[in-house]
């Protein structure tokens, strides 16, 4: 059951409820689209995750750093 989600109850949650939401969203390879609708399409990439991630971390205070690694 996907439990929905408002970009209010997403700002009320800690760095570690963060992760495991965004962690346990369906992992697609190249899965495209706008971040802000991870949730709704329940599905993403590592940049999707990462740049729907990274922000919402920083707002509560984590220094977040993009990595680029090679996938083959």
């Amino acid at each position: 059951m996907v439990l929905e989600r408002t970009e209010e109850s997403i700002e009320k949650l800690s760095a570690r409820e963060l992760f495991t939401l965004v962690r346990d969203i369906p992992f697609l390879l190249g899965a495209e689209g706008k971040p802000e609708s991870l949730i709704s399409d329940n599905f993403g990439g590592c940049a999707r995750k990462h740049l729907f991630l990274a922000p919402r971390l920083k707002r509560i205070g984590y220094k977040v750093d993009i990595g680029i690694a090679q996938f083959d």
